[in-house]
C-alpha cells in the first residue's frame, strides 16, 4: 500500500500545480485597474492645469490641476492617454492595463517652441499684393 501512496501523491501534486499557477495570473488580471498619473515638465516640476483624455477600455476626460491624479476602478484592457496644455507639445501614450497594483503613468511634457522664420519671410498675417504694371 505504501508503494501506491507515494506515486499517487506525486502524481496529484504534479497535476494540480500547473493549474494553480495558471489561475493565479488570471485572477490578478480580472480586478479593477488603477492609474497613478504624474505630469511634469522637462525639469521635473509638476505641470498644472493639464487636460487629460483617456480612451480605450473605458473613457474619461479630466483636468489635472496639481500635476498628479489617480483614476480608479477601470476595466483591464488597452488605453490611450492624451495630455494637452497650452505652450506644450501634445503627448500621447498607449498603456495595456491588468488589474492588481496601481500602474504609474509618468509624463514629461516638452515646451512648444515656435520655429524661427526664414530670413526675409513675410509674417503669416502680411498681405501680399501683386506688383502694379506701369505703362
Amino acid at each position: 500500500m505504501r508503494t501506491m501512496l507515494i506515486p499517487s501523491i506525486l502524481l496529484f501534486t504534479a497535476l494540480t500545480s500547473p493549474v494553480y499557477a495558471q489561475n493565479r495570473g488570471v485572477a490578478a488580471s480580472r480586478g479593477p485597474v488603477t492609474f497613478a498619473i504624474a505630469v511634469a515638465d522637462l525639469s521635473g516640476a509638476p505641470v498644472r492645469d493639464v487636460k487629460m483624455r483617456l480612451s480605450g477600455a473605458a473613457a474619461r476626460t479630466r483636468r489635472i490641476q496639481t500635476g498628479r491624479a489617480v483614476l480608479e476602478g477601470l476595466r483591464p484592457g488597452a488605453y490611450l492617454f492624451r495630455f494637452e496644455k497650452a505652450g506644450y507639445v501634445t503627448f500621447e501614450r498607449e498603456v495595456f492595463a491588468r488589474g492588481g497594483k496601481p500602474i504609474d503613468v509618468k509624463i514629461r511634457l516638452t515646451p512648444w517652441v515656435q520655429p524661427p522664420r526664414a530670413v526675409g519671410a513675410q509674417p503669416a498675417n502680411a498681405k501680399l499684393e501683386a506688383p502694379s504694371a506701369k505703362r
